[in-house]
């Protein structure tokens, strides 16, 4: 996205949001498990009770608390608010629980705002209060709040009320419907509250009842590191990413035991790094290949590699003059030669510094001692042309630091102290918090909304000359006559039509001539306003303690063996948290890539040249909240992200909804002349679920 465009929406930020005002620290509350509610352990034999109460399901005083000196454990305040269905984010506006016997605060999509509101002070809401199923323990709906009901209140049990009317915990019986069953066998979203008094935070949960089934709650994921690279005697065989790229330069620093990547000021792009040795360079007399291979990781499974990372100054030390002068970077997991990558791109500066906000939570550290850790996940791809390879073909790690054209400032070096990459069982289906099953896709583009209006598509095209290394052609939505004096690029066509999964965006490069390899040509969507019909308080934020998977429905009219490189991206804090799938183009790319891309026809096996099926399914990227890599980020006072408004809040901010686009890139690799690029999207959904710990 274009400057222009960021400074527009951030004025348009500023007129419309305002500041909360917080008057001391916030309480943390840890990641709460997802609960199913059975009735397996009162049945008997034949009988089928039908109790669906989970008493002392989590204690309560083990998953949060405030600061040192402040609000004690047992008097913090506990509420809860229910929301959509867990499964597809359908809303439903009947109340199906109680916890500790009593009432949500809110229930259904609409209300969460005013759920919220009222979290402050749940001890202040009589439990009688609409939403209310009955009087329950009577009181307030303070769930720490002791009557006298049979509960202990210091843990929290639930009840599911419509499949067992009633509040307490006694054992009567029930005859609930078939249906009625299977419905809330699907979950609902539930929202668990904690307050001091002034300051709330919160926690998002699936709550479930399943018949027949023991009470559970979700048991933690155990993560598995297979490499582990700390450098402590030499570069342990990883080599310069970019080899002979100018104004930069690698090295190992024996003192703080780190690989290092340099770059010079100057107006000019500069990019270099590092990479671990991959199998394909014993094919060119390189080290052997020590990358994580596919047999390693087995079905089943996804991959996160984590970087250790500190800045140090054009000299070596850790005294940067100006904040803006410390380098940008990405790292990523990468598909055997470049067929495809997951990656995270840091931004954690920008060209004025008009979106730093708090973008300075993102940067590294200038410790070697105290290096900040960044995390990139992949869901691997079960493509034939992968799967086939157990033993060879893997995926290899990268870190790259760069700094562009217009920022010259940026110079010094970004060193890795340590890297490790490993596997963890995928997690159970998240919470649903956006979906565009349901998206007009032709939704009309308006003049001076710059795309944030819910299902608005915004577009930006444009030509580039690698020889002349000019700008040809360029146009947005905003401009699509033509940029700064340069014709629209025609060639590059967006068409959005029809509603839901049987509509769709598409993107097409088709006509674009590469001149060989000599034109690049770039077509770009991003939904910033959501899905249709999402709203400030329903669409999807950036939370602690939590991580995403973005599924992307994507197909391509065009033959695989021609279609160009697509990149499916997220991104929050104001397109400074950049996650991305790329898969890379079919003619200037792999074999790999070919089988990868959506298109029609076969894919082609990269050992033999034989076809192979295309692969077919939803392209997912998965990314970790930005509030894990720095803890003083979820902080509510000073200039730290969690001062703006969280999940549910219907206030409106730029900084923490999380953005989805899609990037058509023709011409990328060489040579191109055979490239056709197109995409179509007829679906998005994000999930959230709890993060996995490392």
């Amino acid at each position: 996205m274009n400057k222009g465009l960021l400074t527009t929406l951030l004025a348009a930020a500023a007129s419309v949001s305002g500041i909360q005002a917080v008057h001391a620290n916030a309480p943390t509350i840890l990641p709460l498990p997802d609960v199913i509610i059975g009735d397996g352990e009162n049945n008997g034999g034949s009988t089928d009770n039908n109790y669906f109460v989970y008493t002392n399901a989590f204690k309560l005083d083990d998953k949060a608390f405030d600061a040192p000196g402040e609000t004690a454990t047992s008097s913090l305040m506990w509420s809860f608010s229910e929301a959509a269905y867990a499964d597809n984010g359908a809303d439903s506006t009947t109340q199906w629980f109680m916890i500790n016997g009593k009432n949500p605060l809110s229930v259904g999509n609409a209300n969460v705002a005013s759920g919220a509101a009222l979290a402050v002070n749940p001890s202040a809401v009589p439990n009688t209060q609409a939403p209310s199923a009955g009087a329950g323990s009577g009181g307030s709906k303070n769930l720490r709040e002791t009557n006298a009901d049979g509960y202990d209140h210091s843990w929290a049990s639930f009840r599911d009320i419509v499949l067992s009317p009633g509040w307490g915990p006694l054992v009567t019986g029930f005859n609930p419907s078939a249906a009625n069953k299977t419905d809330h066998a699907r979950g609902k979203i539930v929202t668990m509250y904690v307050s001091d008094g002034q300051n709330v935070v919160s926690d998002s949960i699936v709550v479930k009842s399943v018949d027949s089934a023991l009470d559970a709650v979700s048991a933690p994921i155990a993560y598995s590191k297979k490499r582990d690279n700390k450098f402590t005697t030499g570069t342990e065989n990883w080599t310069e990413a970019f080899p002979g790229a100018p104004s930069t330069a690698v090295s190992y620093d024996g003192g703080s035991q780190s690989l290092r990547a340099f770059i010079s000021s100057g107006a000019l792009y500069r990019v270099n790094g590092w990479r671990e040795p991959e199998y394909i360079n014993t094919f060119f007399g390189g080290p052997p290949g020590t990358e994580l291979k596919y047999g390693e990781v087995g079905a089943g499974n996804w991959i996160r590699a984590k970087f250790h990372l500190f800045a140090q100054d054009p000299a070596g030390g850790s005294s940067f003059s100006a904040y803006n002068k410390i380098p940008n970077f990405r790292i990523r997991i990468s598909g055997a030669i470049f067929s495809f990558a997951s990656m995270l791109d840091i931004q954690h500066h920008s060209q004025n510094g008009q979106y730093d906000k708090y973008s300075h939570d993102l940067a590294p550290t200038t410790s070697s001692a105290n290096a900040r850790v960044y995390r990139v996940d992949m869901d691997p791809p079960e493509y034939a042309n992968y799967t086939d390879a157990q033993t060879t073909m893997g995926f290899v790690r990268y870190y790259e630091t760069y700094g562009k054209s217009d920022e010259p400032q940026e110079s010094g070096f970004l060193c890795l102290a340590e890297s490790s990459i490993g596997t963890y069982p995928v997690p159970a289906a998240g919470i649903v918090r956006t979906s565009f099953a349901s998206n007009n896709w032709g939704t009309a583009y308006a003049a001076g909304s710059f795309g944030y209006i819910a299902g608005e598509a915004y577009t930006h095209g444009l030509i580039f000359n690698k020889t002349t290394n000019q700008v040809e052609k360029e146009h947005d939505s905003e401009t699509p006559g033509g940029i700064g004096g340069k014709p629209a690029a025609s060639e590059i066509v967006f068409t959005g039509s029809g509603t839901g999964t049987s509509g769709g965006f598409e993107m097409s490069s088709g006509n674009v001539d590469n001149l060989g390899s000599g034109r690049l040509a770039v077509a770009s969507v991003d939904w910033l306003g959501g899905a249709t019909g999402e709203t400030n308080a329903s669409r999807a934020r950036v939370m602690p303690g939590k991580q995403y998977r973005v599924k992307y429905t994507a197909t391509a009219t065009v033959p695989r063996s021609t279609n160009s490189q697509i990149r499916f991206r997220a991104s929050s804090m104001v397109f400074q948290y950049n996650p991305r799938l790329e898969v890379g183009g079919a003619v200037g790319g792999s074999a790999i890539s070919w089988g990868y891309l959506p298109g029609t026809g076969n894919g082609k096996d990269f050992l033999t040249g034989g076809a192979l099926p295309g692969y077919s399914g939803t392209y997912d990227l998965i990314f970790v909240s930005p509030f894990e890599i720095n803890s003083d980020m979820a902080l509510t006072t000073g200039e730290h992200l969690g001062a703006e408004p969280a999940q549910g809040v219907n206030t409106f901010t730029l900084y923490r909804d999380i953005h989805l686009g899609v990037d058509l890139i023709d011409g990328l690799g060489s040579p191109e002349t055979g490239e056709k690029g197109n995409v179509k999207i007829s679906n998005m959904t994000i999930e959230e679920m709890p993060v996995v710990s490392d």
